[in-house]
Formats: C-alpha cells, sequence, structure tokens
C-alpha cells in the first residue's frame, strides 16, 4: 500500500547498519528503493534502536511513498484486445437486435392473426375513439401506460 520515504536522518542509520552487515539483501533493497515498509521498520527499530534512538526522531520529517497503481488493459497483449473489442462489437449487435426485435411484453397481446403490434393498436384506437363509446378508448389509454 505504501512505504515510508528515507529520510536523512533515517538512511543514515540505515546506512550504518548495512556497513556492520554487508550481507543483507533487505538492507540493499531498502536502501536501493529509497523507501521501508512499517513493518521492517518496527522490526528494525525494535532489533537495533529502541532505547538508543527516539523512533520519532527517526521519522523526522516523516514522508510516505505511494505504490504506483496498476492500469488496467496496460499490460494485455495485441490478440487480447483485439479479441476483448470483438466481443464488444457481438454484444453491441445483440443489444441492438433485441432492440428492434419485437417487444416481447407486446407477443403476449395476440388477436386471431397472430400478435398485436403498436400501428394495430394505434388503428384500433382510432377507430374506437370516432365510432366507439370511449369505454374502449380509456381501457387502451389504461392498457397503454401500464405497459409502457
Amino acid at each position: 500500500m505504501f512505504q515510508i520515504r528515507l529520510n536523512d536522518e533515517l538512511k543514515k542509520h540505515i546506512e550504518e547498519l548495512k556497513r556492520d552487515n554487508p550481507s543483507s539483501t533487505e538492507l540493499d533493497d531498502i536502501l536501493e528503493t529509497d523507501s521501508i515498509s512499517m513493518v521492517t521498520l518496527i522490526k528494525l527499530y525494535g532489533e537495533h534502536w529502541e532505547g538508543y534512538i527516539p523512533l520519532s526522531q527517526l521519522l523526522k520529517p516523516l514522508d510516505f511513498q505511494f505504490k504506483p497503481k496498476r492500469v488496467a488493459r496496460l499490460d494485455y497483449k495485441p490478440e487480447f484486445k483485439e479479441y476483448l473489442e470483438r466481443l464488444k462489437i457481438q454484444q453491441q449487435e445483440k443489444d441492438y437486435q433485441r432492440l428492434i426485435s419485437t417487444n416481447t411484453e407486446l407477443d403476449a397481446y395476440r388477436d386471431e392473426e397472430g400478435s398485436v403490434t403498436l400501428a394495430q393498436m394505434n388503428l384500433w384506437f382510432q377507430f374506437h375513439l370516432h365510432f366507439g363509446t370511449g369505454r374502449e378508448v380509456q381501457a387502451g389509454w389504461l392498457f397503454i401506460i401500464e405497459y409502457s
């Protein structure tokens, strides 16, 4: 997540430890990255500096070093990116076909000839508006409101 960037005081003490322990790869990594994890700092403090140097003195000034966030899709191979693009296009085509196909909710409403389309319902409303009692039109508008 984050580490503590080495300040001058902390770096000086870690370099002293490195002189005493030249084979320590952990100290090499700390000096190379110029930062130390909290766990490692607490361990080193407990083993070498506790009672000798106050922890607050080692940490002044305190500066955090955050690990860079991984950028999604940055390490994808070109072939995989092409595959993802093809999948995206296929999904868009399926969505489009579903959009332009007959509305499945309206398929449940059929007459003797098959599915009732919106155009047929419109004709029915126009006919009953001019020649009907008005009840049919009210029922039709209620149908449209409920199923829109």
